[in-house]
């Protein structure tokens, strides 16, 4: 991001802050609708990520990181926030109840288009999909996914497994309709 920008929105300039959110509206857009599926919240969460980037662009430093990368962070937040602001509870499993089997799972996902990808997490159980999103899709570690879901890093590799599980077992289900269709 250019620095005369940078230097308009920390001077609290909002013909910058405009130019700022024309820029990045998509992209914050585009994970609010990976981390949430109800689009009723979409907005709200938009105009906490971008209130936020406003409020805080004073702590942004330039040597840690691109300023995408600062945003993509805010708004990963934001999103998992406002899941714990609405009460539900997450549905998570310990490693004691879990069995795995013997053969591991395979990715079928690194296999999929990203819209074909999309299409399922949006049935996937909201805990799983959490910890997907943050450990395949946006790269965080079972430590930092853990921190970010107030759970272990035990819970979020068992919810990884079981995400893995669920995916392999969703697109076999559609694959097989899929064949009854053309049949």
């Amino acid at each position: 991001m250019q620095k005369e920008l940078l230097d308009g929105i920390r001077s609290r300039d909002n013909q910058a802050f405009k130019q700022m959110y024309d820029t990045f509206i998509r992209y914050v857009y585009s994970i609010v609708i990976r981390y949430n599926s109800d689009t009723s919240n979409h907005q709200d969460i938009i105009q906490e990520v971008f209130a936020i980037v406003f409020l805080k662009i004073d702590t942004y430093n330039e040597k840690k990181g691109e300023f995408k990368t600062w945003l993509r962070m805010i708004t990963v937040n934001q999103c998992i926030q406002h899941y714990h602001r609405s009460k539900r509870q997450i549905q998570t499993t310990t490693l004691e109840t879990i069995s795995y089997s013997e053969q591991p799972i395979e990715s079928f996902h690194e296999q999929m288009s990203r819209e074909d990808l999309l299409k399922h997490l949006i049935d996937m159980p909201i805990g799983y999909k959490q910890v997907f999103m943050l450990v395949e899709i946006d790269g965080f570690s079972h430590k930092e996914a853990g921190r970010l879901l107030k759970i272990s890093p035990e819970t979020s590799r068992s919810q990884l497994h079981r995400a893995k599980r669920w995916l392999k077992e969703n697109i076999t289900v559609d694959q097989t309709n899929s064949f009854h269709n053309v049949l």
